[in-house]
C-alpha cells in the first residue's frame, strides 16, 4: 500500500486524482501505475490501466490464469457512490481499509482547491 500511496503523491503532483496501483505476483512488484487522465486526456486511463499497460510494455505475456492469481483488491476502502461497491459476489479477494487516513488524505488535498483539469462546469464554485 505504500507503493501504492507512492503513486498516488505522483498522481497528485501531476495535478491528477492521487490514484496509485501496484500490481504484485508472487510478492513481487511487476506494475504500478498512477491516474494520467488529464496528461493523456483520454477519461479511461486510470491507475490500474496506466499499471498494465506497462506490464503489458514490458513484454510479460502470461497466461489468464496466472493473471487470475494476481487480482486481489486492497485499497483505501470502497464508495457505494459511482458503482464502486457492489452487491454483486466478487471472485476475487478484496481487502479493504488499509491506509485509509493516509489515501484519504491525498484525496482532500486535491479537492481542497478544485481540480483545475475539470471542465468549468464542473468545477466548485467560489467562495464569495
Amino acid at each position: 500500500m505504500l507503493l501504492a500511496l507512492a503513486e498516488a503523491q505522483a498522481a497528485l503532483l501531476r495535478q491528477e486524482v492521487p490514484i496509485g496501483c501496484v500490481i504484485v505476483l508472487d510478492g513481487t512488484v511487476i506494475a504500478k501505475g498512477s491516474n494520467r487522465t488529464n496528461e493523456t486526456r483520454n477519461a479511461t486511463m486510470h491507475a490500474e490501466l496506466d499499471a498494465f499497460e506497462q506490464l503489458w510494455a514490458s513484454g510479460s505475456r502470461r497466461s489468464s490464469a496466472e493473471w487470475a492469481r494476481a487480482l486481489r483488491d486492497i485499497c483505501q476502502g470502497q464508495s457505494e457512490v459511482g458503482g464502486a461497491a457492489s452487491s454483486k459476489p466478487h471472485r476475487f479477494q478484496a481487502e479493504g481499509g488499509m491506509m485509509a487516513a493516509d489515501a484519504i488524505a491525498l484525496l482532500q488535498d486535491f479537492y481542497a482547491s478544485g481540480n483545475p483539469n475539470a471542465p468549468v462546469p464542473k468545477r466548485p464554485l467560489a467562495a464569495p
